[in-house]
């Protein structure tokens, strides 16, 4: 509720951090520090099912918000851990403004859609001489 703090609209979004046999702990936090940049306000929970749980009921999120007087819309990604180490998240965009959430949902859902983090450190650490 005070997230859009004179704005006209605010992007939320709940990130479960990626972890996982295989995955090194560094570079799950650095993509979860990547990907919580894309919001105007965001989350990180280590626990997978906060962020499911959100996603379970993202239909009364957004009837609680148009209560409220926002117009909202959200998305929910699986995330894809073992193949680009995308984490699952739940995300939001509210506002005054229906159209602007509107606009401000498409452009972040498409943002969204094609993320992937870049300079992990084990990456980085492997091009090492």
């Amino acid at each position: 509720r005070g997230g859009l703090q004179g704005r006209l609209r605010v992007s939320v979004g709940l990130i479960s951090t990626p972890y996982g046999i295989g995955i090194d702990k560094r570079d799950s936090e650095e993509a979860t520090k990547q990907l919580a940049a894309e919001f105007d306000h965001a989350e990180v929970r280590d626990d997978l099912v906060q962020v499911l749980g959100i996603r379970e009921c993202m239909w009364e999120v957004s009837r609680q918000l148009l209560l409220d007087g926002f117009f909202s819309k959200g998305g929910y990604s699986q995330g894809d851990i073992y193949g680009h180490l995308v984490p699952v998240h739940v995300w939001f965009v509210a506002g005054v403004d229906a159209s602007l959430v509107d606009q401000a949902s498409a452009d972040l859902q498409l943002r969204l859609s094609s993320w992937r983090p870049i300079e992990l450190p084990s990456k980085a650490a492997s091009l090492q001489p």
